[in-house]
């Protein structure tokens, strides 16, 4: 979910980590990034160390760290916890199960991640600790639900930073996520709380509206189908 003009300001505190972290990805120094970006080491540092740089210098970095396989967007360069909360969306549509093994620079080694719901009713329900537990949490949902093809999920959520905190995101939305081979006849509510401390996801909780019949029903024929296989 890329921005649009109306949303920009003049400029950004960076996310240092994740910048440093995609500069090592693609095995260059400082130096080489200065040199693919066309800006200064001083630049380069001051980016890694979490200073403000101007949108049109995040535009041109993000286009030096992007490769064929994955095109890095400004916003994913900041530190921004609403930035991050659409990064998540993003990575569950798009990555799905390979969300983990892209985020994980993301994710707080003592991350806390709930999912709200009865376990008879929704497997990947619980509370899971740490980065390995965010990557258990990602494997059962996935292995319970599944993403319908061709759907444009950026009509469908809407993003508010907490006045009283802002590194909290609530994120509102409907899901077309469906359990595996039960498409839904309209999409599901969805709730999502994001904590962000020092630039990593520290707490997320999700939880559905599980109320409409037709979503009841396909969640208990595959319940019951995933605890006798």
């Amino acid at each position: 979910m890329s921005w649009t003009r109306q949303q920009l300001k003049q400029s950004f505190p960076c996310n240092g980590a994740y910048i440093k972290h995609l500069r090592k990805r693609m095995g260059w120094s400082q130096r080489q990034l200065k040199e693919a970006s066309g800006y200064s080491e001083r630049l380069i540092s001051k980016a890694e160390s979490n200073g403000r740089i101007v949108l049109a210098t995040l535009i041109d970095l993000a286009q030096a760290l992007s490769t064929p396989q994955e095109m890095v967007r400004p916003e994913q360069l900041i530190h921004d916890p609403v930035a991050v909360a659409k990064s998540i969306t993003h990575a569950t549509y798009v990555l799905q199960r390979n969300m983990f093994s892209r985020m994980k620079h993301m994710i707080a080694d003592d991350c806390v991640l709930e999912a709200i719901g009865d376990p008879d009713q929704f497997p990947f329900a619980g509370r899971y600790v740490g980065a390995e537990g965010f990557r258990v949490a990602i494997d059962k949902f996935f292995s319970f639900m599944e993403v319908p093809k061709n759907v444009d999920y950026t009509q469908w959520y809407d993003y508010f930073q907490c006045p009283e905190n802002e590194n909290v995101v609530v994120i509102w939305g409907q899901s077309w996520i469906h359990p595996i081979g039960k498409p839904l006849l309209r999409p599901l509510d969805i709730t999502q709380r994001v904590e962000i401390e020092n630039g990593k996801i520290a707490y997320f909780e999700n939880r559905y509206d599980a109320s409409s019949t037709s979503f009841d029903s396909a969640l208990s024929v595959t319940s019951r189908a995933t605890r006798l296989t």
